[in-house]
């Protein structure tokens, strides 16, 4: 038993010899280069490919939070901004942890603002400069938006806000009592120039004073807090805008957007949409003619001539004249007169037809006795 097993065990190693003779002679060792000692290698031949080195990177999470920076002011306020203004504003964005960072993008969160940062890696204790432009709406609201900055190695995006007035001249702030609907509230109206004025009207008829102001007796002020009411309105019939009127020479017509939530009108994909919300006349003398251009972004297709299909209210014209190209816009030139016995605010609705799609637009504006001195 004994003979058997040592005869066994030198069986193996000599196996083993073999195995290791063999492997020695089949895989050479390879010099640097990937060429085997002793090769060499033809004048204009290829050499072969170096050795690769490991095909995989260790990489570890982002951290699940922003990261630690702050800004300085917190957040921008344009201000008062005229409808379709630019305007520009800076904010120091600082480094508050005790290692650079490196910033990987500015996105703006609407597109009505642009931003621009003035380095990519902020050190430690160091500020960067971020610089935004903000271009207002074509209408008065209060906008309320920012900008998204992504560091790298944090998943969160830190955000920094931005706000806008956007009016003519009379800042006009709306509260919904209670806030969850949109027919009753009260309307702050402020001159940001601190001239008196008067309100004169409110969504077309006698304006209801919440401050104790008695328009009979009272001297013009600064400012007003006025009724919000749409109450006795069909959802479907809710108007598009509120409009408050005033005597002020640079907001006669203060047009506020109507959020209507109880109405959800049919989804159409149209063949054009009107560039503006609306179209602002400014103020007219009884009788007067004015013309009106109305911007028009056409989808697709050749858009032909605009025709007019219908004005309202009664006694009101609006006759097309002409219209042109402007880059993507198809620009209609409309000769638009009120009803000659109407005076104050006035809204007038224009139905125009264009590749067999008609939409209708708003104009607003006032009429006065004696517009000059408007």
């Amino acid at each position: 038993m004994v003979f058997g097993t040592a005869l066994r065990v030198r069986r193996s190693l000599r196996l083993l010899a073999v195995s290791l003779a063999v492997s020695g002679v089949c895989t050479p060792t390879l010099a640097q280069g990937g060429e085997r000692p002793g090769s060499q290698t033809e004048p204009g031949a290829a050499k072969p490919p170096p050795a690769r080195g490991p095909t995989w990177e260790t990489r570890r999470p982002p951290n699940p939070v922003a990261a630690p920076v702050r800004f300085d002011p917190e957040f921008l306020d344009f201000g008062d901004v005229a409808p379709d203004a630019k305007v520009q504003g800076r904010v120091r964005m600082i480094n508050s942890v005790d290692r650079p960072i490196e910033i990987e993008s500015v996105q703006p969160a609407c597109a009505c603002s642009v931003a621009e940062l003035d380095t990519k890696v902020v050190a430690p204790g160091r500020s960067a400069e971020l610089t935004i432009g903000f271009t207002a709406q074509p209408a008065p609201a209060f906008v309320d938006t920012g900008v998204d900055i992504v560091v790298k190695d944090y998943a969160q995006p830190i955000h920094l806000r931005t706000v806008a007035h956007v009016n003519y001249g009379i800042r006009a702030v709306v509260n919904f009592e209670p806030e969850h609907q949109r027919r009753e509230g009260r309307i702050e109206l402020t001159s940001v120039h601190g001239r008196p004025f008067r309100v004169l009207s409110a969504n077309f008829r006698t304006p209801v004073f919440l401050d104790g102001f008695e328009p009979s007796t009272d001297e013009p002020r600064q400012k007003y807090s006025i009724r919000w009411d749409l109450t006795g309105i069909e959802a479907p019939l809710l108007p598009k805008r509120f409009i408050v009127e005033t005597d002020d020479s640079e907001s006669p017509i203060i047009d506020l957007p109507v959020e209507n939530l109880e109405w959800e009108p049919e989804r159409r994909v149209w063949a054009w949409a009107y560039g503006t919300p609306r179209i602002m006349m400014g103020v007219l003398s009884p009788g007067l003619e004015r013309e009106a251009i109305v911007p028009i972004r056409v989808h697709g297709g050749a858009p032909g001539e605009p025709e007019v299909v219908s004005v309202e209210p009664a006694g009101a014209t609006a006759v097309m004249e002409e219209s042109s190209r402007d880059g993507s816009l198809l620009k209609a030139r409309l000769r638009v007169r009120p009803n000659p016995e109407a005076r104050g605010a006035f809204a007038i609705k224009v139905r125009l037809r264009l590749l067999d799609c008609e939409r209708e637009i708003e104009l607003y504006g006032r009429i006065a006795a004696d517009s000059r001195r408007f």
